[in-house]
């Protein structure tokens, strides 16, 4: 059972320091994490998928800047 809501499921990162990233660093992290299921060809659409998990780490991003991530990850 979860220690934090006691539900059995985890809803949040469980390692050491993973709550305390800036915002740039999480950022980060997720551009090479998509980049890399890109290249590994897990995205089925690299734009779906990065829109997804921009939405789940609660970034909010404008049109231009999706465009210059997505740019960043598929290059």
């Amino acid at each position: 059972m979860d220690e934090h809501t006691g539900t059995g499921e985890q809803d949040e990162p469980v390692e050491d320091g993973s709550t305390e990233a800036s915002a740039e660093a999480r950022l980060t992290g997720l551009l090479l994490q998509v980049r890399s299921d890109v290249r590994l060809g897990i995205a089925g659409d690299p734009g779906t998928m990065l829109r997804q998990r921009l939405s789940d780490a609660g970034f909010d991003v404008d049109d231009e800047g999706f465009e210059r991530l997505l740019t960043e990850v598929t290059r």
